[in-house]
């Protein structure tokens, strides 16, 4: 899945809501880290501080440690917002065909909003 997602953002990078979503945790620093299998909690206050430094595989292992899962599309919005379905698994078993019809709606969709 992180190879799928990273292959969704190799355009412009999303603001990840990382300090936001460290803040809203019961967890501080160091059970963060511990449960990331780090040593120092220096490294959460430079995910916090860097987020737009963060690849795929940090992103992913950071979103286990605070919620029990590797989708780590939940930092794009705030701690608590409502969430949005994911396009991708809405698509989930459709053929080529109709997942390319879903994909030029979308796009189409995307431009009348802009």
């Amino acid at each position: 899945m992180v190879d799928e997602i990273d292959e969704i953002h190799s355009g412009k990078q999303p603001h990840y809501y990382i300090r936001e979503h460290v803040a809203a945790s019961p967890l501080n620093d160091t059970q963060i880290a511990l449960r990331m299998g780090l040593q120092s909690r220096k490294a959460i206050s430079d995910y916090k501080r860097y987020p737009h430094k963060l690849k795929p595989q940090v992103l992913a292992a950071l979103c286990e440690a605070l919620y029990g899962h590797t989708s780590y599309l939940v930092f794009t919005r705030l701690p608590g917002a409502k969430p949005r379905p994911s396009l991708d698994a809405e698509a989930q078993g459709l053929d080529d065909e109709d997942f390319n019809r879903v994909l030029d709606m979308a796009r189409r969709f995307k431009a009348q909003a802009s």
